[in-house]
């Protein structure tokens, strides 16, 4: 080690602000590159402050006759570990939350359909027994034409029961929820 490396690290240790300054100068650049081969280069400049912060705080504990770059380097190689350790356990945390949300999700949205169907079936038994007939075979998906064979009467009293039995649904259920519950009912 060079003999004004040691006397600026005896300075550092005993607190000179401007001996920090200047072995920040001589050591961040290279301390920054090591990091950027490692990190990204915002995660490069939090270790390199860090290390030298580290530093600062422990600079009671340096030994003077040891490699100061060698020192430096692998506080922040340490605190690149601890930077990688805490990402993994962050992501590993993350990965459960979003599969206990993706679970929830998929239990609201259930019970959220189920309550929709039950609310149409309620409405729908409301409905005199002609438009509840007609209503459950359109709900199944069948057409006007296949209803109306079915039920042994013609396609125009089928459009009939029909246009009564939305009416009502929409009386009964309100506008909006009306579409919501029909769209989400026939998309089951």
């Amino acid at each position: 080690m060079v003999s004004d490396e040691c006397t600026l690290l005896k300075q550092f240790k005993s607190g000179e602000r401007e001996a920090f300054d200047r072995l920040f100068k001589m050591y961040a650049p290279q301390l920054g590159y090591f990091c950027l081969r490692l990190v990204r280069q915002e995660d490069a400049e939090e270790i390199v402050q860090e290390t030298f912060i580290k530093l600062w705080e422990t600079r009671d504990k340096i030994k003077v006759e040891l490699n100061f770059n060698t020192y430096i380097t692998t506080i922040a190689k340490n605190l690149i570990y601890d930077m990688f350790r805490k990402k993994l356990v962050e992501q590993r945390y993350y990965q459960k939350f979003q599969s206990l949300i993706q679970e929830q999700l998929a239990v609201e949205n259930e019970l959220f359909r189920k309550n929709l169907q039950e609310v149409m079936f309620d409405s729908i038994n409301k409905l005199s027994e002609q438009q509840r007939e007609v209503m459950m075979l359109k709900c199944k998906g069948f057409n006007n034409d296949e209803i109306a064979e079915l039920l042994g009467i013609s396609k125009r009293t089928v459009e009939a029961h029909l246009n009564k039995a939305y009416k009502k649904l929409r009386q009964d259920l309100g506008e909006v929820r009306y579409y919501l519950l029909f769209f989400t009912f026939l998309l089951n």
